[in-house]
């Protein structure tokens, strides 16, 4: 994906542009990310690697020339795309807000605070959007929407890559849970709201109260969830494979004997 007008090839630059670069490497890395966890850490040093690569070496004008010409090829050339070109546009802006909520409550589990994965959607989707802008600009048409769909698109990239869907369901949800769980309370949908995991098996592990999102089953401890702690005694705890400290007191844990972290180990 790119904010410039024009795409240079090995016969007018030397180099690819910075937003060809980013929007690759962002295609790149996060269809890794998409399939294998990777931590934020390593997700960031991936895209400097690949984006530095892409930038310096024969292997990005190379990948410029190749992917502008398959671009150019099946239903992105279509006659209808260019009779229809304003429709096309609209529905460019209007498609992803209906995917939007479905795929945010998809992703707004407490542990998904870093989506790496998302930028490989985003960034594919980015490229086919180019592709259409080009045609429509080919054929006589200025395509003035493709500036604004960048930053669109870029603040969506963002506000699902650092798991803004998790973040503000949390941030919903923590004082409701805090209020009933440092009572004792028993986790309903009436003290907390529909969105606050209240439909889970809930434990109280060492005096303190565990709401078990993944297994937690019958007498078993071991699983994944939200644990209040405000005395961070789990974190000192055993059987605790990853901890990620939430503030306030409560924990996203996962059940295991290797404690990961979640900047590094995903």
């Amino acid at each position: 994906m790119t904010g410039g007008d024009e795409v240079p090839t090995t016969s007018t630059a030397a180099r690819p542009s910075w937003n060809w670069v980013i929007g690759s490497s962002a295609l790149a890395v996060g269809l890794i990310a998409f399939f294998f966890p990777v931590a934020p850490l390593w997700t960031i040093i991936g895209l400097v690697i690949v984006a530095l690569i892409l930038r310096f070496t024969r292997v990005g004008a190379r990948w410029v020339q190749d992917e502008r010409s398959a671009m150019f090829t099946g239903p992105v050339n279509h006659p209808a795309m260019l009779r229809h070109h304003n429709l096309v546009a609209a529905t460019l802006f209007i498609l992803p807000l209906l995917v939007l909520p479905g795929v945010a409550w998809a992703l707004s589990g407490p542990s998904v605070q870093w989506n790496g994965g998302a930028m490989w959607i985003v960034a594919l989707f980015g490229f086919v959007v180019f592709a259409i802008a080009q045609e429509q600009r080919a054929a006589g048409m200025k395509a003035r929407w493709w500036q604004a769909w960048v930053v669109f698109a870029s603040v969506m990239a963002v506000f699902l890559v650092v798991g803004g869907p998790a973040r503000l369901r949390w941030a919903y949800c923590e004082s409701r849970l805090t209020r009933v769980v440092s009572r004792g309370d028993e986790v309903t949908e009436e003290n907390t709201g529909r969105f606050c995991w209240h439909d889970v098996p809930q434990k109280v592990v060492d005096g303190q109260t565990r709401l078990y999102t993944e297994d937690g089953e019958g007498d078993s401890l071991d699983g994944k969830g939200l644990v209040y702690s405000p005395d961070r005694a789990i974190e000192l705890t055993g059987g605790i494979r990853l901890l990620i400290d939430l503030g306030d007191g409560w924990y996203w844990f996962e059940t295991g004997t290797t404690v990961r972290s979640f900047w590094l180990d995903g």
